[in-house]
């Protein structure tokens, strides 16, 4: 893969605006068209700053575009069975396209060894799962079926690289090292890279050669610098360094910690899972941390929602201009 004259930085914010931009005409034509306005639901359990702060920012996007957005906001000491039962209420509405349930959930939910969080996903209805986390939309990725709802993060990564031109050449045959083995994004993106490339799949970004890292990983420095696409998705800052990075390489940064900063207001900083500055000069793209694949993850949960309307209502899944995203991206 040929190295730029100078990196090229992968901003998230800007790419997500314009994507944004065209999901609020999407939004707009349904209405008018079809009457139809997507509708998201959030369950949100306790008072957790953290996560007030992102179902709030989430239902913010989706008005934006006129996706109707709702919080249901309960308490942390209800129970386990109560929580479900208001999820199934939510989900039944005939205005709710999609739902999610802001994690982490209380912790005495999963006392006696009670895996709550398997327990409240599985609830939500696979047309209506909009964070593809469910097992059924994970069966549906798994098993490469076109028209699943899939995980918002793996999406993200692969509308930003689209977005600023990396398009099928870009991946086919490359060695792509992904440092992470989660069911959210870890191994749904070794997947989704893997397979051959499609539109309505994997935004024709496939038919990469894929290795997938572990904290148990012996010489993780040896995968990376053998890859020309890496991305990290572990909660560990610094994991990747410069020397382990070749010339020109595609850094897409998952990881979102924060280490203590005296200097800044609120004690911390945040930063990625590559060292962030000293990688730069090597890169060919590289995500920032924070505004890279955080705002996509956000985007592509709003595209979830409104294919999960169009197809609840027997429509056409609207596809994206990608032409036209990647001439504006040029622009900025």
């Amino acid at each position: 893969m040929s190295q730029p004259n100078s990196p090229v930085i992968l901003n998230g914010s800007k790419c997500a605006a314009v994507i944004q931009e065209q999901l609020g005409e999407i939004v707009a034509r349904l209405k008018g068209t079809h009457g139809l306005i997507p509708g998201l639901d959030v369950l949100l359990i306790g008072d957790s700053a953290a996560s007030i702060s992102y179902v709030t920012g989430k239902k913010k996007a989706a008005e934006k575009i006129g996706i109707s957005g709702r919080i249901h906001h309960y308490p942390a000491d209800i129970t386990l069975a109560y929580g479900l039962e208001k999820l199934e209420e939510i989900q039944n509405q005939s205005d709710c396209n999609g739902v999610l349930v802001q994690l982490p959930l209380p912790d005495m939910w999963s006392a006696d060894g009670v895996d709550a969080e398997r327990r409240v996903i599985d609830a939500i209805q696979v047309a209506k799962d909009v964070d593809g986390f469910t097992l059924a939309s994970q069966g549906h990725l798994f098993s490469n079926h076109p028209e699943g709802l899939k995980p918002c993060t793996p999406m993200g990564i692969l509308a930003l690289m689209k977005a600023y031109g990396l398009k099928t050449e870009a991946v086919r045959g490359k060695n792509v090292c992904v440092v992470g083995r989660s069911h959210i994004v870890g191994n749904p993106i070794c997947h989704l890279l893997s397979q051959k490339p499609q539109e309505d799949f994997n935004l024709g970004l496939g038919d990469a050669t894929v290795t997938q890292c572990n904290s148990r990983t012996k010489d993780l420095a040896r995968h990376c610098l053998d890859s020309d696409i890496i991305i990290s998705a572990t909660g560990y800052p610094g994991l990747v360094r410069a020397d382990m990075v070749k010339p020109g390489a595609v850094l897409m940064d998952v990881g979102v910690n924060r280490v203590e900063d005296s200097g800044k207001k609120r004690g911390y900083r945040l930063v990625g899972d590559i060292d962030y500055e000293a990688v730069l000069p090597k890169a060919g793209y590289i995500t920032p941390v924070p505004g890279g694949i955080g705002p996509m993850t956000i985007t592509m949960l709003l595209y979830n929602t409104i294919q999960a309307a169009c197809l609840q209502n027997g429509l056409a899944i609207p596809g994206l201009d990608w032409a036209d995203i990647q001439c504006k991206i040029a622009e900025i």
